[in-house]
């Protein structure tokens, strides 16, 4: 791994690169004209692994190169999509992209994760939004209780599903990573609202108590 043994210690001497916080990481033009050598471009939407180095130095022969990090999910173990990639800032040596194996973030939501929408380009962007900053998220178009509860059924691979109402808002660094320590199937609200439903309650189980965050 490359954030391991010598090359961790030689990164904690070194000054981090700049960090450019943006919607398009691919975007290579806005490291141009950096002072340094190089820039992260990250994802918005980012949150780092505490042991990612912004100080990390790529390999002599490698220098020229746009180094890719993923954020990967720790119960899959499948890459989401890439949010963190050093960029040389001078745009005449900029070679070929390498992608890493070492996670720049780690996602651990344990649970399906369902929005609620309907038939409006709204809805649909809306949703968009969610599937581009979590994984393991499909469309749930608002209808009656049965059905609603049909289609989770149709595709639920968890335990638990998260259910998002059309009304609910996030905090760029919310996480999906609460995880019940109860064996007794409960719904559980969160602060904000969202709640996580266990797989009995869309089989119809009734006696499903609550749980107030």
């Amino acid at each position: 791994m490359i954030f391991s043994g010598m090359s961790s210690l030689a990164d904690s001497f070194r000054k981090p690169w700049a960090v450019i916080k943006t919607t398009n990481i691919h975007a290579y033009s806005q490291a141009n004209g950096e002072p340094a050598q190089y820039v992260w471009l990250i994802d918005q939407y980012a949150t780092l692994d505490d042991d990612f180095s912004l100080s990390w130095l790529p390999d002599s022969e490698e220098i020229d190169m746009c180094h890719v990090f993923m954020k990967v999910n720790d119960i899959s173990g499948h890459d989401i999509k890439p949010i963190a990639i050093l960029v040389p800032t001078n745009p005449n040596r900029r070679s070929k992209q390498k992608n890493h194996t070492q996670p720049a973030q780690t996602e651990r939501n344990r649970y399906c994760i369902y929005v609620k929408i309907d038939r409006t380009s709204e809805s649909r962007t809306r949703f968009k939004a969610f599937a581009d900053r979590w994984s393991n998220v499909s469309p749930l178009f608002i209808n009656n209780n049965d059905a609603m509860n049909k289609g989770v059924l149709r595709s639920l691979t968890t335990k638990y599903a998260w259910i998002i109402e059309p009304e609910q808002q996030f905090v760029d660094d919310w996480d999906f990573s609460f995880s019940p320590d109860h064996e007794t199937p409960q719904i559980y609200i969160m602060p904000n609202g969202v709640k996580l439903y266990p797989k009995d309650y869309f089989l119809g189980v009734d006696d499903i108590t609550i749980d107030q965050r």
